[in-house]
Parts: structure tokens; sequence; C-alpha cells
């Protein structure tokens, strides 16, 4: 679908973490993974809709997220077949919560390729182990604003 964006963030897929309180203030701390991940996807997205030419999405969206994560060595026998630990977990179920691996993406593209991650309707959402640590984005709108026809192709 031509009016469809995708973008891939290099690195490993970092969920978005509980906020701390202190002195009745919720905060994350600053040195903490999750600015940087947030930060990457941002220059990326920023630098995308740059080079496109694309205006700020104001409407109805669908969301499509890869999390892919690179297998662990002790997934693999020494002949580099699956380890019975491997055939055990085809999918990645651990660490990093489906629904706060989505929130550290959605958060970071407020304002940036949409108003606000309010306009999602719509998410499809995988979190699977895969050939490097990447996550794959496409945003989807729900209906053609009338001031893009014939800007799209």
């Amino acid at each position: 679908m031509p009016n469809s964006i995708t973008f891939s963030v290099p690195g490993l897929p970092i969920a978005q973490p509980r906020h701390q309180v202190a002195r009745g203030r919720a905060y994350i701390p600053s040195g903490h993974k999750i600015h940087a991940y947030k930060e990457i996807i941002n220059h990326i997205a920023n630098s995308h809709m740059k080079e496109y030419d694309r205006k700020i999405f104001d409407c109805p969206l669908k969301a499509d997220l890869v999390f892919m994560f690179e297998r662990p060595k002790s997934h693999f026998k020494k002949n580099g077949d699956l380890s019975k630990a491997g055939k055990k977990f085809p999918k990645k179920t651990s660490k990093g919560d489906i629904d706060n691996l989505q929130k550290s993406v959605f958060d970071s593209l407020n304002g940036v390729m949409y108003v606000d991650d309010s306009q999602i309707c719509k998410a499809v959402v995988s979190k699977k182990w895969g050939p490097e640590n990447i996550t794959v984005v496409k945003l989807t709108p729900l209906y053609v604003p009338d001031d893009w026809i014939g800007t799209l192709d």
C-alpha cells in the first residue's frame, strides 16, 4: 500500500519501564537505556519523514510492529542446529512484555509521524527470534486524507 510508512530500527528492542516515584514525582532515571532507544527511533522516523517529504499523520492509523531478537548461543548446538532449548522456545517469550515494547515505539513517534498515539486504532504486534536485534515499524492510514490524493505515488 503506497500510503503506508515502513522503517527499521537496528539494535536491541527496549521495553518501556515503569516510572519510579520520588517526592511525589514520577520519572524514569536519566541513565536508563530506554532514552537512547527512543532517541534512535525518533531520529530514524524524522529522517524518514524528511527524506520522503511526508506530512505528519492526522488520521486513524494501523500499526504493525515486529520486535526481533537475536537467539542466545544456548539455543544452538555446536553444529549450528537448534538445541533442545531452542526448539522449546520457537517464539521469544522472555523479558520484554509486548505491551511495554509497543509503548516505547508509540511514545517515540508522538509528534513525529502522528499527532498523538491515540490515533492508533489497530495494532498487530509480535516479538520473535531472528538473525539480528531489530524493530520494524509500519504505519498505515485507515483512510487516505483528501489532501494526499495524487501525492502518494
